[in-house]
């Protein structure tokens, strides 16, 4: 991705490009409150053209087809900062007692598999997340052999 801090990056799973206007999944700044503050925060976020499913029965590289037992969800949000199956996770702990914030603040990518069914073409796309670092993210994607 571009640097989320400089300018929302967005990006079409179809097309395999940058894309504004058509986009399934998007790197973005969001705003949330920390105490009594509130901080900018990379966010991944879901375009409603598409569905998602949280898949981590198999290894990323073992899914092949769609799974025959997958629930898709609606709930574009579920990818989001704060959210159950957030991409990017802040990791918020201080191990001295003279500091109220973090002795290293450190964006975390968990591990999760996601599958995103596109509803135009009624593809699916394996999706996970592989690193974040100075506000860029990597993942990596593949359309599936077989759409359900």
């Amino acid at each position: 991705t571009s640097n989320w801090e400089q300018t929302p990056f967005y990006y079409n799973l179809v097309t395999n490009k940058e894309d504004e206007i058509t986009w399934h999944i998007s790197l973005q700044k969001i705003e949330v409150l920390l105490g009594d503050n509130a901080y900018g925060m990379p966010s991944i976020i879901l375009g409603s053209n598409v569905l998602i499913s949280i898949y981590n029965s198999i290894l990323f590289d073992d899914i092949i087809a769609t799974p025959a037992d997958v629930e898709w969800s609606s709930d574009t949000s579920l990818t989001s900062y704060g959210n159950e199956y957030e991409v990017l996770h802040y990791k918020f702990t201080c191990s001295n007692s003279e500091h109220t914030h973090p002795i290293e603040h450190k964006i975390m990518v968990m591990p999760n598999n996601y599958l995103i069914k596109e509803l135009s073409t009624n593809n699916t796309y394996k999706l996970r997340f592989e690193d974040y670092n100075s506000g860029v993210a990597l993942f990596k994607f593949s359309k599936l052999n077989i759409e359900n």
